[in-house]
């Protein structure tokens, strides 16, 4: 467990580090596998950030209730042995024995692994996730994140082709976490009470200790990956272009400055893309005259009150620019540049926290070890 959290730390840094290059660079983000809006790629990489963060808390609340001893317990009823079971639980490292006996023997190794699998397979979705965003980049024929040639796979017979291995790697990995907690989970159901994981049979927490592997080797081939990705700005703002992801900021202007009803300025941004569509244009060359004919037609089909949109040729210009959409943002957590820096500094703090938290719990370790082996002279 002490090894995923580290590799969290790693994969969190990693990003972070990447994100630090290029916080306010634009690039397409994908809603239903379809371009939606301009982000930042400091925007896209401090969300995955901020998740492996909560993962990494959610690992370290886990470890207060899991790192529990079960030893001493005998069968289930402890025994007429006079063993002192918190001493024992102290000199192996763990945080107190499981009080119940009972518990400790028949009950807590199903709910403790059960748990841990889940907490990996909910690391897994997340990678799964990035993996997925990074893999898609190769459906391109001119990526804006590519690994460099020498760390790509070939083909035998096409020599134009460069696999993303990593990508591709780290993609079976998760699905093999996802398959080794599915395991576990039947092979705790299905024994009967008292025999999982003792004489009555089960993988002795082989699936288990997959997921735990699994999950590490995962994140740190995010890690990796991010040491030697190259970021193209000019591709990625040529994707944004090619479509029409700023139509939204458009109908937000329409509402701001024209003050155009909601379901109206989207009508009339709707009525853009269509004829710039249609027409093979890009947002950026469609004519200010254009926009007024569009504008006077949805506002006969609709019906609306407002015939002229109130917006200049200059302010219809900017509000189709992508960085004006990604800077115009004010909300919390936007990709606006300010809240971007911001969010880069949190994480960092966090990594640090974290990795405070990791030596201290390695230190406590490694002191019960050599109490343990000093206990262990004195025989």
């Amino acid at each position: 467990m002490a090894d995923v959290y580290s590799a969290l730390t790693e994969a969190r840094q990693s990003l972070l580090d990447f994100a630090q290059k290029y916080p306010n660079d634009i690039i397409p983000a994908y809603t239903g596998g379809v371009q939606a809006q301009p982000t930042s790629l400091g925007h896209f990489l401090t969300a995955y950030a901020e998740v492996y963060g909560r993962h990494a808390n959610a690992l370290e609340e886990a470890y207060g209730s899991l790192n529990l001893s079960p030893f001493g317990a005998a069968a289930l009823g402890t025994s007429s042995y006079p063993i002192n079971r918190q001493r024992l639980s102290d000199l192996l490292g763990f945080d107190r024995p499981i009080h119940n006996s009972y518990d400790a023997v028949l009950l807590s190794a199903p709910e403790i692994n059960m748990r841990l699998t889940g907490a990996m397979a909910g690391i897994a979705i997340t990678t799964n996730q990035l993996v997925e965003d990074l893999g898609n980049q190769y459906y391109l024929t001119r990526p804006w994140l590519t690994i460099p040639p020498n760390l790509t796979g070939g083909s035998t017979i096409m020599p134009q082709k460069l696999n993303p291995n990593g990508v591709n790697d780290t993609r079976n990995d998760v699905t093999a976490i996802f398959g080794s907690a599915a395991a576990y989970m039947f092979e705790a159901h299905n024994f009967e009470s008292g025999y999982f994981g003792g004489g009555g049979g089960g993988d002795g927490g082989e699936s288990v200790d997959n997921a735990l592997r699994l999950a590490a080797k995962s994140l740190r081939q995010i890690a990796a990956m991010f040491s030697t990705f190259e970021f193209h700005k000019d591709r990625a703002m040529e994707l944004v272009l090619n479509d029409y992801a700023t139509a939204t900021e458009l109908a937000n202007t329409l509402q701001r400055v024209g003050n155009i009803p909601f379901r109206d300025a989207h009508h009339v941004a709707a009525g853009v893309v269509q004829f710039g569509r249609t027409k093979g244009l890009r947002a950026s060359e469609i004519q200010f005259s254009d926009f007024e004919k569009v504008f006077e037609e949805v506002a006969e089909q609709h019906h609306m009150q407002q015939k002229r949109s109130g917006l200049t040729e200059q302010q219809f210009k900017r509000a189709l620019t992508p960085s004006n959409m990604v800077e115009s943002a004010v909300g919390l957590g936007g990709p606006q540049p300010s809240s971007v820096t911001a969010m880069i500094e949190e994480n960092a703090k966090s990594v640090e926290d974290d990795k405070a938290w990791l030596s201290k719990a390695r230190s406590k370790l490694d002191a019960a070890s050599k109490e343990l082996d000093e206990a262990f002279a004195k025989l």
